[in-house]
């Protein structure tokens, strides 16, 4: 929200739907990361103080576009389900 505040706020009043996707390391998503960048999709990514300043997550705007890309990846599985 704070590095894209007008999209957030677009999100929030339109949809205001996460949605979770896994993918197996955090290598993974320095790559994801690269591939966001040369096809210009914005996206803020989140590193885990507590663990060393690991990558953990990327968020990235609500649009056609991303919707397409993230085809690509697992719904993921949360509390057992």
């Amino acid at each position: 929200m704070f590095q894209f505040p007008e999209i957030a706020k677009q999100w929030h009043g339109k949809s205001n739907i996460l949605v979770l996707l896994s993918v197996p390391n955090e290598q993974t998503l320095k790559t994801i990361i690269t591939e966001l960048n040369a096809i210009d999709i914005k996206h803020t990514a989140f590193v885990e103080p507590d663990l060393n300043n690991a990558l953990t997550a990327i968020t990235l705007e609500p649009t056609d576009k991303t919707a397409e890309y993230c085809r690509q990846f697992k719904l993921a599985k949360l509390n057992g389900n």
